[in-house]
């Protein structure tokens, strides 16, 4: 904070200089982000462990991202990739163990760290998986 003051203060201190040397950004190679839409939201578990990691993350905290399990819809909050895992046989989409992780597209993994089911509170995937032990080995729904 005490830069950003300093900063702030020779800023407005100078300010008719700095004005008089800006320049308009060229119009060339600008782009718009395009309108976030339900089907972007869905999670595909064929993608990288890094790549699902880094949407949920963009899509947090609002809309957050979601995706289908046992019937039960729910929003993941947060994940974390993982690398001491070894589940080749196992389908994309699958949740692997207890721990909440779930195998990705080329071999990565994902652990759920908080989850959202519907019409529920955010809470710890633990506590979900606590309470929904079926889960464990079941294959989240594609969609996409």
């Amino acid at each position: 904070s005490h830069l950003g003051g300093k900063m702030i203060v020779e800023t407005l201190s100078d300010l008719e200089n700095k004005l008089n040397s800006a320049y308009k950004q060229p119009v060339d190679g600008v782009t718009i982000a395009p309108k976030i839409t339900k089907d972007m939201e869905q999670i595909n578990w064929s993608k990288t462990a890094v790549e699902i990691e880094r949407n949920i993350r963009a899509f947090s905290p609002s809309p957050l991202m979601w995706s289908t399990i046992a019937g039960i819809r729910t929003k993941i909050v947060s994940v974390k990739e993982v690398f001491d895992i070894q589940a080749n046989d196992y389908e994309i989409g699958t949740i692997i163990n207890d721990q909440f992780v779930v195998k990705c597209g080329q071999n990565t993994y994902l652990q759920i760290l908080q989850i959202q089911p519907a019409g529920k509170n955010i809470m710890p995937a633990q506590s979900f998986i606590n309470g929904h032990k079926e889960i464990i080995g079941a294959k989240y729904e594609e969609n996409y």
